[in-house]
């Protein structure tokens, strides 16, 4: 299922590309969007992209995951993507109208992939202390 999920999310994204819901900063990147106002990044193109690599590398390495421990897909996929979206969020557009609202310069989406990696970072040195003392 959490391979799957990085299948969906790309190709639910690239709606959001299709009718340019995540307008970025502007750019001279090779896949920079027209806007009006000139070429900016586009979001849902970069989220797109980022949810098929999440699929294909997790797809390739999901056997090997697998055989080490249950979780582990799930684990390493969601906090990828947490860090991935973390730096991709930078790229988001601050000088248009509706811009998102940043609090201690970052957006909600960026405090949000700061918390779900801090919670699978505990969530590994729990689970290691735990097989520590097992032995």
């Amino acid at each position: 299922m959490a391979v799957g999920l990085w299948l969906g999310w790309g190709i639910g994204r690239v709606g959001c590309f299709l009718i340019h819901d995540h307008p970025g900063t502007l750019s001279h990147f090779m896949l920079a969007v027209k806007y009006p106002g000139g070429a900016r990044f586009d979001l849902g193109l970069m989220e797109s992209i980022l949810g098929f690599l999440l699929f294909g590398i997790f797809a390739l390495l999901f056997s090997r995951l697998t055989k080490i421990r249950s979780g582990l897909v799930v684990g390493w996929s969601v906090a990828c993507y947490a860090v991935a979206r973390f730096f991709l969020d930078f790229l988001r557009a601050t000088d248009l109208p509706g811009s998102d609202v940043r609090y201690g310069g970052l957006t909600p989406a960026q405090w949000g992939m700061l918390t779900v990696v801090a919670v699978l970072t505990f969530k590994l040195i729990y689970d290691r202390m735990g097989r520590v003392n097992e032995k």
